[in-house]
C-alpha cells in the first residue's frame, strides 16, 4: 500500500505552488515584455515552464529547510535562472543565430568595436532577466506560502522526521 508522509505531501504542494507561480510570473512577464506569444504552438514551452516551476518549488523547499539564508535563496534562484538561460542560449546556437559569436566578440575586443560586444551583452542580460525575474517571483510566492503555513518547510534533518519511514 502506498503511503504519503507529511513531508511528501508538503513537497507535492511546494511543487504545485512553484509550477503555478512560475507560469503566472512568466505570463506577467509575457504581458509586460512579449517574448513569443500565448498560442497553442507555445504549449510545449508552457508545459516546460510548469515542470521547471515544480522542480524549483521542490528544490527551493529542500534547499532552504528551516534556514532563512539570503545566500541559499539567491543561489537557488540564480542556479535555475542560469540553467534555463543556458538552455535558451543552446537553442539559439543550434538554430544558427549565434554562429561565430565568440570570434566576433574577440574581434570587437581587440579592435575596440563595441557595436559587436554590446548586443551580445544585452542578449545575455535579457536571457538572465527573462529567466531570473520569474524564478525570483516564484521564490517570493513560495516564501509567502511557507510563512502563512500553507506548506510546511522541510525539516532541518531528514532523519529526525518521525513521519518518514526508514
Amino acid at each position: 500500500m502506498l503511503t504519503f508522509s507529511r513531508d511528501r505531501i508538503a513537497s507535492l504542494k511546494a511543487a504545485a505552488v512553484g509550477a503555478i507561480a512560475l507560469c503566472a510570473s512568466r505570463l506577467l512577464l509575457e504581458w509586460i515584455w512579449p517574448q513569443g506569444g500565448l498560442d497553442w504552438d507555445q504549449l510545449d514551452l508552457w508545459l516546460g515552464t510548469a515542470l521547471c516551476g515544480g522542480v524549483f518549488g521542490l528544490t527551493y523547499r529542500y534547499t532552504l529547510r528551516q534556514e532563512l539564508d539570503i545566500h541559499l535563496t539567491t543561489g537557488a534562484i540564480a542556479a535555475f535562472a542560469i540553467a534555463r538561460a543556458a538552455g535558451q542560449w543552446e537553442g539559439l546556437r543550434a538554430g544558427g543565430e549565434l554562429d561565430g559569436v565568440w570570434g566576433r566578440v574577440l574581434d570587437g575586443l581587440l579592435t575596440g568595436e563595441w557595436g559587436v560586444i554590446v548586443p551580445i551583452g544585452l542578449l545575455i542580460g535579457r536571457l538572465m532577466i527573462v529567466n531570473g525575474v520569474p524564478f525570483g517571483i516564484a521564490a517570493v510566492v513560495l516564501d509567502g506560502v511557507f510563512a502563512w503555513g500553507w506548506v510546511d518547510r522541510c525539516a532541518g534533518d531528514r532523519r529526525s522526521d518521525s513521519s518518514v519511514e526508514g
